[in-house]
């Protein structure tokens, strides 16, 4: 939906100045290649025109972010990464001999 209606709306896409588009389920991490004013404005048309299919951009421009589990920080030109936990998680395991089917074991990440 993002890729083939609203960033080729003819509101929308004169004003991206994204790059490195990725895509996680609901989650998109880019990089802005604009200034915070454009930022603002591509975020408020791109909200405004998503609004009918549920779409809300979130987000500041700024040098660190935190996604999905990882936080990535831009320093002198280069990004740094490190493992987000967020603050909510309980830390909570999966014990390996519990009656779960296979497929909830290959399904956790760590």
């Amino acid at each position: 939906m993002l890729d083939k209606r609203l960033l080729i709306h003819p509101a929308i896409a004169p004003k991206t100045k994204m790059t490195s588009r990725l895509r996680f389920l609901d989650d998109l991490w880019f990089v802005w290649r604009g200034t915070e004013r454009q930022f603002e404005s591509f975020k408020n048309t791109l909200n405004q025109f998503g609004s009918e299919d549920n779409f809300t951009l979130k987000g500041d421009v700024g040098s660190e972010v935190e996604f999905l589990d990882v936080k990535l920080v831009l320093k002198d030109g280069d990004i740094e990464t490190s493992v987000f936990i967020k603050p909510t998680d309980s830390k909570r395991y999966l014990h390996r001999r519990s009656d779960h089917s296979t497929h909830v074991f290959k399904g956790i990440p760590y």
